[in-house]
């Protein structure tokens, strides 16, 4: 069992980050019939990761709960910047323009 220097859980901080992201682009993509199941169970499979960490003892339920403040918080962030250039369509610029 880590007794020192186990916070956050970077597992828990991955899932709840990718549970998060999918779930953003899954309301944005389908019905709501298909995000009605979909996202709770996004999630749910987020938080059985994040109990699991717990359950094998490699951390405490502190660290878990840092771990999903840290990962829902970067993808906010991250989706914010995103955002927020999305209007000047950097991501559509080539690298080396044809001659």
């Amino acid at each position: 069992m880590n007794h020192w220097l186990s916070f956050p859980s970077g597992h828990t901080t991955s899932f709840f980050a990718l549970a998060f992201v999918l779930s953003i682009l899954v309301s944005q993509r389908y019905n709501r019939f298909t995000n009605a199941w979909l996202q709770p169970t996004l999630f749910v499979l987020a938080a059985l990761g994040g109990y699991s960490r717990i359950y094998l003892s490699q951390h405490f339920a502190a660290d878990v709960l840092g771990g999903i403040v840290i990962g829902i918080s970067i993808t906010l962030v991250c989706f914010a910047i995103f955002h927020r250039f999305e209007e000047q369509k950097w991501y559509n610029y080539r690298v080396f323009a044809k001659k």
